[in-house]
């Protein structure tokens, strides 16, 4: 993933892979993952909000961000938004 520089990011993919685990992915223009990391919280937690601000704090270590109003849900269990540079 490395050939694929964070400034070619597009958007941030938030996705649940299992009891109390968020998958956070940085994808670029093409489609591709050019970073990901993982949001793990207690699921007694689980209050709809701690996954965005993992994802922020997250797309944030690359310099970008996104407002929170452009995420838009994409099945039961996943989200995205367009990032903006900051």
């Amino acid at each position: 993933m490395s050939d694929f520089p964070a400034d070619q990011a597009a958007v941030v993919r938030i996705e649940r892979s299992g009891d109390g685990r968020w998958d956070l992915t940085l994808l670029g223009a093409s489609g591709v993952a050019i970073g990901h990391g993982v949001h793990v919280f207690d699921r007694a937690e689980d209050d709809g909000v701690d996954e965005l601000a993992a994802a922020q704090d997250f797309v944030g270590g690359y310099g970008w961000r996104f407002e929170g109003d452009a995420v838009q849900q994409d099945g039961a269990d996943a989200f995205w938004a367009p990032l903006i540079r900051t």
